[in-house]
């Protein structure tokens, strides 16, 4: 429990809120969702998704 806290404050999401699943189950990922400017694909480069998922 103590390792999941450390994990959300090192992530600046120990204030977010919780849910069961955090993404409906009928929700699908397209192209239309990337970043479609240059200024957006560079913040999203920064984005510790992968540090993220593997911490937990």
């Amino acid at each position: 429990e103590d390792y999941i806290y450390k994990v959300l404050e090192r992530f600046k999401m120990y204030n977010s809120k919780h849910v069961s699943t955090p993404m409906a189950g009928h929700f699908k990922l397209s192209k239309d969702q990337f970043p479609s400017s240059h200024e957006e694909s560079k913040y999203m480069t920064r984005v510790p998704y992968a540090s993220a998922v593997g911490g937990l």
